[in-house]
């Protein structure tokens, strides 16, 4: 030990029986770095945790085993505001929203038997938006300041569609 800084020229390791703990008076940031390099830390905030990537533009990665083999369960983008990218499926139990917007204010939910996509948003529609052949397409819109009247872009077609059509017609005409 020289001072405040302990030196290894090999793998230092720490193997305690009971707890380790690591403890930043002040500033209560742990850094982690690479040749001198600051990469990431860990610290407090208000007693909020945080984890921060020091490095701009690059990701905070999750891996794990799984079967034996490493995976990447989760990245999250720093170059895309922190987009979060899955491996594989995002799991919401029931009786809980999968929330977006600022305001939480576009929600799906499940309750175990029913399934609600709801926005919590006065008038704001709801629309499906797809691609045809390369062109961008809203083929329907739930307007919600007409009663959530359904609005198609196109023809309206299944198997009782034309049936339910000329009834409704037949009525109108007779």
């Amino acid at each position: 030990i020289d001072a405040d800084t302990i030196t290894a020229t090999d793998d230092f390791i720490i193997d305690a029986v009971g707890e380790i703990s690591l403890d930043a008076d002040n500033s209560g940031i742990i850094y982690l770095k690479d040749a001198g390099t600051i990469y990431g830390q860990f610290f407090q905030s208000s007693s909020d945790f945080y984890i921060q990537s020091q490095t701009s533009d690059k990701d905070i990665i999750f891996r794990g085993n799984d079967g034996g083999n490493v995976i990447t369960a989760l990245t999250l983008d720093m170059s895309d505001a922190g987009t979060a990218i899955f491996n594989h499926d995002v799991g919401v139990t029931d009786n809980s929203f999968f929330m977006m917007g600022t305001g939480f204010d576009f929600r799906l939910y499940h309750d175990g038997t029913n399934n609600i996509i709801r926005s919590y948003t006065t008038d704001l529609d709801i629309s499906f938006v797809g691609d045809d052949d390369g062109s961008t397409i809203t083929p329907v819109v739930f307007d919600m300041s007409s009663g959530g009247s359904a609005v198609f872009s196109g023809s309206v077609a299944g198997n009782n569609v034309a049936t339910q059509l000329r009834n409704i017609n037949a009525g109108a005409d007779g």
